[in-house]
């Protein structure tokens, strides 16, 4: 993860470059003026971003849009210092397929990640705190991934939305989130959520999101909730 003052992130031996937003518009805009360092966009070269320090306290971190190519975000840390209900996001992936955000530190955001329309995406190995929402996912998306990656002190850690599906959330931890660590809401179906660590919220796993839930749902079916820890939660567990 990105680590201290000086913005080396730990692992890669890499300064982080300060610079404004980003904006990806089309597979034609990964281009190394809006960031991108590397790549071809296939599997085997996706497009790299990397290692960048981007303030979200007056815009949105990287907003990629209307993609397929495959891309990689990664090294990156983005916050908004102490401002999170600006209304600004850390990374906004809207109908865009084939990404991967690993790595990275997304603090203090009004939504760390969100996504709209979205398919065949990961997360991992990256860290989301002081966010209004750590990760929120809705409007049809679909095959998300996330894995190995902390989850604490946000108002909410995980919310799926408005029919997503066939969502893998597993190997995460979610500890001391105010409302609620993972949700599922209205129509979502198919997803797997698996040895996580849901502890210190208000409520362990509840069928409603009343506030301070680990792993809630409503009106969702045929999900796999499986082999999950909910411990030190102030109500229930689930």
């Amino acid at each position: 993860s990105v680590l201290g003052g000086d913005y080396e992130v730990g692992g890669a031996g890499s300064i982080l470059e300060e610079r404004n937003g980003i904006m990806i518009e089309g597979d034609s805009a990964f281009t190394s003026a809006n960031g991108v360092s590397s790549g071809s966009g296939i599997l085997s070269d996706p497009y790299i971003i990397e290692n960048f320090s981007i303030n979200t306290s007056k815009t949105n971190g990287i907003v990629i849009r209307n993609t397929s190519s495959h891309f990689l975000i990664r090294n990156c840390l983005i916050t908004g210092g102490n401002d999170k209900r600006s209304g600004f996001s850390g990374i906004s992936l809207i109908n865009v397929k084939n990404g991967s955000v690993i790595n990275c530190d997304i603090n203090n955001n009004h939504r760390g990640i969100i996504g709209e329309g979205s398919s065949d995406t990961e997360i991992k190995n990256s860290t989301f705190a002081g966010n209004m929402y750590g990760i929120l996912f809705s409007h049809n998306c679909r095959n998300i991934n996330i894995t190995d990656i902390e989850c604490n002190n946000n108002s909410g850690g995980i919310r799926l939305s408005h029919e997503v599906s066939d969502c893998h959330i597993a190997n995460n931890s979610f500890r001391k989130n105010r409302y609620s660590g993972i949700v599922l809401w209205d129509g979502c179906s198919g997803n797997t959520i698996e040895n996580n660590t849901c502890s210190e919220s208000y409520w362990g796993v509840t069928p409603e999101d009343i506030g301070g839930s680990g792993i809630y749902l409503r009106s969702s079916d045929n999900n796999f909730i499986r082999f999950n820890t909910c411990s030190e939660n102030t109500g229930y567990g689930i």
